[in-house]
This record gives structure tokens, sequence and C-alpha cells, in this order.
């Protein structure tokens, strides 16, 4: 009975080595997947950002929702323009915060 425990529990082993690979590998597939939709969407939006940036006279623009902003009193918040530049309705909900600018 011993050899046939041994046998399960190295069954069980392999089991869960197959399935932390299998996991593994799906986590990679889907950052992979992830960063090939997005990059896209990134750049059409940094694309924006940069157009609205040289159209008003900035030569800054900082996302005050990341961290990294050392220090920052008000602004003109370009998130407005760069949704106009894009094409997004006015009224389109955004889930943060996106830009703020400060002029030369």
């Amino acid at each position: 009975m011993g050899k046939e425990l041994e046998t399960m529990a190295k069954e069980i082993e392999d089991f869960t080595k197959r399935m932390q690979e299998t996991q593994q590998k799906a986590q990679q597939e889907l950052a992979q997947k992830q960063q090939e939709l997005y990059n896209p969407v990134y750049q059409k939006a940094e694309t924006a950002v940069k157009a609205v940036a040289k159209e008003k006279g900035y030569s800054y623009v900082f996302d005050i929702s990341q961290p990294g902003v050392v220090y920052f009193d008000g602004g003109d918040d370009i998130i407005a323009a760069v949704k106009t530049k894009l094409g997004i309705s006015a009224t389109a909900t955004a889930s943060s915060p996106a830009a703020g600018g400060a002029k030369k």
C-alpha cells in the first residue's frame, strides 16, 4: 500500500507542476495580447496629447493620476481637448483624471 501512495503522490505532484506551468504560460500569453491590443491605443492617445500640448504651447504635460509628480498646484486640464482630438464625446466618462499642463 505504501508504494501505491507514493505513486499517487507523484501523480499529484506532476499534475500540480503541469497546472502551474499552464497557468504561467496563460499569464504570459495574456500579457502579450494585452500589450498587442493596448499599444495602438496608447500611441494614438500620446499623439493626441502631444498635438494638444503643441497647439496650446505647453512644454510639459503631466499625468497627475500616476505617482511621480513632485508638486502640482492647478494648471490646465487638457483632457477635454485630447478627447476632442481623439473624437471622443465630451460626455464620455473617464475612470481617472488624465492630464494637466504647465505653460512654458
